[in-house]
């Protein structure tokens, strides 16, 4: 049988990010203007995508092959430009804080899919290879930069099933990665209120090389309702440029990348248990994961070696017991411990983090096609002496026209009115506070139906 698939998308994305009034931008190193009103950032991203295969598949005994030629292209323009409002016009900061970029990729490739299965083993490989045509342009900066390279990619998943309730499994795979528009912009971009960056127009393409095996175990026994895994993965990214991040004068700050060869690797853990109780009509389950990582980095221009380990407990809870109600709830707690060592000692640190998350649902069914829904979010996390928690309830009704297949759903969120959503996160290479602004306390009436 022969399969031929042609794929042709084009899209035009447009985002304003107004800020007003412009004093409440509080960006180190920028400075919106004694005059400004308001400061806004236009960005538009035009996006060309064409995919186009064929293939043809034949098997013998249980082994299917399906060789597969192709030709991948995707075109990305990128225009954005930071100005600010004054009686009436707008005037712009300058060069840079505009964007005209272009980011094409270009991968003709041809590939092997290798499937087989019987009662006991199942099999997917494939092989491709692939050639790689990679080019930012930006006219602005009289910046024009490629890369063609070609890779092998092949992935691997290989499941034995034995003594009925056992399964194990293995799967390993290879793929590159060059990078998207996102890495390549050269103007100042505003990310956020309070955040402004830029890459170095000099920054090399990024190549990226990520190879990973993993392993799990997993039993499961619809006689005694009880089931249970047990997963592990090790992963290695290889790449070709280190980030070392730089702040300018102003206090903003430039997103720069060394060429030099450096790995990121990764060593994660999982084990899973949990039981069905046909008597009380219950599902229960409990959950544990560790994740080691080590990378390297630079900061201003000096080395470091960061190492993060996170670990995390869970529990779920499902029970349907009365037919007037049901309870869903589960929590999860999180600790998470980052090192970095260098032979700067102002590098080197050690933090940790906890955090605490967790969800309750609680519906009601008095009358039938009538729902009365409360639900409980907490997320709380803490370091040293930082503390921040955030609940949110949210009552609901709902009334369900069966006839006519509509829902009518009167629903009061944020009861506590809490104004402000606060977390504190530490990531391999950064510790970041984020503080958001909610919406007060309100109530939505949603209507919901199909058209079938």
């Amino acid at each position: 049988m022969v399969n031929v698939l042609s794929f042709i998308s084009y899209q035009t994305d447009r985002q304003t990010l107004d800020v007003s009034p412009a004093s409440y931008l509080t960006i180190p190193g920028f400075n919106a203007g004694p005059y400004a009103e308001t400061v806004r950032q236009n960005l538009r991203l035009k996006t060309f995508e064409a995919n186009h295969s064929a293939n043809i598949g034949f098997s013998t005994k249980g082994w299917t092959f399906t060789p597969e030629v192709g030709f991948n292209f995707k075109s990305t323009d990128l225009n954005s430009a930071l100005t600010n409002y004054q009686e009436g016009t707008y005037f712009g900061y300058g060069q840079a804080y505009y964007n005209d970029l272009k980011y094409t990729t270009a991968t003709p490739y041809g590939s092997v899919g290798v499937n087989y299965k019987n009662d006991s083993w199942m099999l997917y490989a494939n092989f491709p290879v692939n050639s790689n045509n990679i080019k930012a342009e930006d006219p602005l900066r009289n910046v024009s930069k490629d890369v063609n390279k070609v890779t092998f990619e092949p992935s691997i998943f290989a499941q034995y099933t034995f003594a009925s309730f056992w399964k194990a499994s293995v799967n390993t795979n290879i793929n590159n990665n060059f990078g998207e528009i996102n890495t390549a912009y050269s103007g100042f971009l505003m990310t956020s209120p309070n955040g402004i960056n830029a890459m170095d127009a000099n920054n090399p393409i990024p190549q990226n090389n990520n190879k990973s095996a993993g392993t799990r175990l997993e039993y499961r026994n619809p006689l005694n309702n009880l089931f249970f895994n047990v997963n592990y993965r090790y992963s290695d990214a290889k790449r070709n440029l280190i980030s070392s991040p730089i702040r300018n004068n102003s206090g903003q700050t430039i997103m720069r990348y060394l060429e030099q060869e450096n790995h990121a690797l990764s060593n994660a853990y999982s084990a899973e248990v949990g039981k069905y109780f046909p008597k009380f009509k219950t599902n229960a389950s409990l959950s544990y994961s560790n994740n080691t990582s080590k990378s390297d980095a630079y900061q201003n221009d000096f080395a470091y070696t960061s190492r993060n380990n996170s670990q995390s407990y869970g529990f779920k809870f499902n029970n349907t017991y009365f037919s007037w109600m049901s309870i869903d709830y589960n929590f999860n707690i999180t600790r998470t411990k980052q090192l970095s060592k260098s032979v700067t000692p102002q590098l080197n640190n050690e933090n940790s983090r906890r955090g605490f998350n967790h969800n309750l649902g609680v519906f009601f069914y008095p009358i039938e096609n009538h729902t009365i829904g409360f639900n409980w979010d907490q997320v709380n996390t803490s370091a040293a002496d930082q503390k921040y928690n955030n609940g949110f309830y949210d009552l609901s009704y709902q009334f369900t026209w069966a006839k006519k297949k509509i829902d009518f759903e009167l629903k009061w969120m944020n009861i506590a009115n809490k104004r402000v959503f606060e977390t504190y996160d530490i990531n391999p290479q950064n510790i970041a506070y984020t503080r958001i602004q909610l919406r007060p306390s309100q109530v939505m009436f949603t209507v919901k139906f199909n058209f079938k």
